[in-house]
């Protein structure tokens, strides 16, 4: 009989049925509430790519995960959504937790950083005709943005191979500080260019140009 608010001291989904008796012994139809009890903090799980971009996933197997935390040396608190690095190279220290959705607070982990240079530049443009003359040819493309800076330019051609097997591969055949090259002039088809900087990263390769 019911008496005094009551606390359910056991974890997971519990099934709780409840009725009223009037004072002629007229009992109303049973009531159904279905809580989960939820009283253990989620869990955070860290991964660290070439020691500076960092991927939070965390669980809770109860009331669910309302948000995950993490903090880089002594800078804000930020909540995460997606991979991420720290925005100076170097040592750092990244403090994570989460909170589930009753309320539960994780104990912060931390996971040590050595932050280098991850991401690669942007996509170049399609290299197109710029201007030519009887010997030369000169190329150009839209730049590639990078969180750095890019270093170099690189152009690739699909060349045959003469011989046995046969087949073709790519080579390349320029490379360019700026977003501009002269080439000896003679037809290029299927040229694509890629950006890199300074820690190696290569962007994407640009759709084939033909000129």
């Amino acid at each position: 009989m019911y008496g005094q608010a009551f606390t359910i001291t056991t974890e997971g989904s519990h099934t709780l049925v409840y009725w009223s008796v009037d004072t002629h012994g007229f009992a109303e139809a049973d009531r159904t509430a279905l809580p989960d009890i939820d009283m253990a903090p989620p869990t955070t799980t860290s991964y660290v790519y070439r020691a500076s971009q960092v991927t939070l996933s965390a669980s809770d197997s109860v009331s669910g995960v309302a948000a995950t935390y993490y903090q880089i040396d002594a800078g804000p608190v930020d909540v995460y959504s997606a991979p991420f690095v720290a925005s100076t190279f170097g040592p750092h220290t990244v403090k994570f937790w989460s909170i589930d959705v009753a309320g539960n607070i994780e104990a912060p982990q931390t996971v040590a950083l050595n932050s280098t240079d991850v991401i690669p530049p942007t996509t170049p443009g399609t290299p197109h005709l710029a201007t030519s003359t009887a010997t030369t040819k000169t190329v150009t493309w839209t730049s590639s943005t990078d969180n750095v800076g890019v270093v170099k330019y690189v152009l690739y051609a699909l060349r045959g191979h003469s011989g046995r097997g046969g087949g073709y591969s790519w080579v390349a055949i320029a490379n360019s500080t700026t977003n501009r090259v002269i080439l000896p002039s003679a037809a290029y088809s299927n040229i694509e260019v890629a950006a890199f900087d300074a820690a190696g990263n290569a962007s994407p390769r640009s759709a084939p140009g033909s000129f």
